[in-house]
This record gives structure tokens, sequence and C-alpha cells, in this order.
């Protein structure tokens, strides 16, 4: 459901029932170092968000909304240690409801308005960011009650400027995510890498195109500062362990148009 408040500014509300079965790459194992709970269940919830979007003339575009999302069963990985061979390994089981609370803020401000510049070419300046506070509740092992979802950054912030005019458009844009844990019982570290935190990381890219006549150029660079890091760890191929980002990396691509 939405209002408008004004000719420019709508507020909304919207909530929805989640549903995800179980699937077959649930049920998957890739590598000694996974096992797969045998009363593997469905998960199933709701979600729901409540906002304002509008725009200040031609100056600024934005969208803020607070959002509230709940799973009952959630299916994830934890990190368990077999009580034979004393090695670890991880479990993917259904390991509590789950409840994630939050906001997110999108802004475009046009730059040619604010400072009055020259309307032969278009100049924005953007910021999204996010808070997001997941947790696990209703466990049946206290271990991972009030413990963080895995997965889930409580902070990933976006911003940039892009400029174009006629047959030419560049961006830059600059990336950050905050530290989080891959697995619930919110390990540091484990042997053989396959569960602990995920070091914050921040990268920036640059992309541009140009078109003239029948032809398109696009080229950008990935990782300008060739950051290392990385974002996620594997159980199985291409891992078992962490799986590194990629490196700074140049690309172009030439299209014709007929």
């Amino acid at each position: 459901a939405g209002y408008n408040i004004a000719e420019d500014l709508e507020t909304y509300i919207n909530i929805s029932q989640n549903y995800r079965a179980v699937t077959f790459n649930d049920m998957r194992v890739m590598n000694p170092n996974m096992r797969i709970d045998s009363d593997l269940r469905d998960e199933n919830g709701y979600s729901g968000d409540i906002g304002v979007r509008g725009a200040v003339g031609s100056l600024l575009y934005f969208d803020a909304n607070f959002f509230y999302l709940y799973y009952y069963d959630k299916i994830g990985t934890v990190l368990k240690e077999d009580q034979e061979t004393y090695t670890s390994y991880v479990l993917k089981t259904n390991i509590s409801d789950s409840r994630s609370v939050g906001a997110e803020i999108f802004t475009e401000m046009n730059m040619n308005t604010l400072l009055g510049l020259s309307n032969g070419y278009e100049l924005n300046y953007f910021l999204n960011g996010s808070y997001t506070n997941a947790i696990f509740l209703e466990s049946k092992e206290a271990a991972y009650n009030n413990k963080k979802v895995e997965y889930t950054p409580p902070i990933i912030f976006r911003t940039g400027v892009s400029y174009k005019e006629e047959g030419f458009s560049a961006a830059l844009t600059y990336s950050y995510t905050m530290e989080h844990f891959s697995d619930a019982t919110n390990a540091i570290s484990a042997p053989g890498s396959i569960s602990g935190i995920i070091p914050s990381y921040d990268v920036f890219d640059l992309s541009m195109s140009y078109k003239f006549d029948l032809f398109k150029i696009e080229t950008g660079i990935n990782n300008i500062l060739d950051n290392s890091y990385f974002t996620r760890r594997a159980t199985g191929y291409p891992g078992p362990g962490i799986i590194p980002a990629m490196r700074r990396s140049i690309y172009i691509t030439v299209g014709v148009t007929p």
C-alpha cells in the first residue's frame, strides 16, 4: 500500500509471506568436511517494510525504509566436532528461527542543479547504505541463541559519482562491507579455514563507455587499488577454505549495432 503525502513524496508499506523449500543443493555433500542433517526441513516466514520516497525538484531523489524479516527453522551451517575423530566439520541443518531488522537509504543528487553547472552534460552523486541486525532466536541449542546470522554484514555502504554527455559516460564507485561471520556458531577461526570471520573490505571500481556511429566501446577497472580480500568460505570445490576475490582487473568490450 502507498500514500502520496505530496506530489513528489510518497509513503509505502509492504508485508509478504516467505517460503523456501529444501533443494537438491542443500542435500548435496561435496566433501568429508560437510555433513547434512537427515531431518532437514523447509523454511517459511514473513517480511515487511515501511518507508518514504520522493524528490526535491530536480535536485535530489531519495528512498528510505525500515525492514523486518523473520524465518522459522532457518537453514544454515554450523561448526561441529566429530566425537570419535575430534576433527571439525560443517553441518547443514535447521539452526533455529532468525530475525533480521534494519534500515536502508538510497539518495541520488543532481550536481548540475546544486552547483549551477552547464546543461551540456550530467553529473550525479549517489549514496546507498544499509544497517542490518540479524540474530538467531529460540534455538534448541543455547550456543546459537542471539548469535549473528551468517553472511549478513551489519553495514553495507556504497557511494559514487557518474558523468554523462552525448555519447560518453563514466562512473566511479566505492563499496564497503563490514566484517561478518560465515557460520551460525560465530566462530572466529577453524581448522582448514572452512568457518570464521570474513573481515571488512572495500573496493573502488571505474567504468566508462563511448558510442560513436555504429560502435560502442566499454571499458573499466575493477578493484582499482588492488585490495586483497575475500567474500566467502567454501566447504567444497574450489575450497575447502577461503575463496579469494579477484584482484585488480581491466576489461574492454567493443560492440557494433547495424
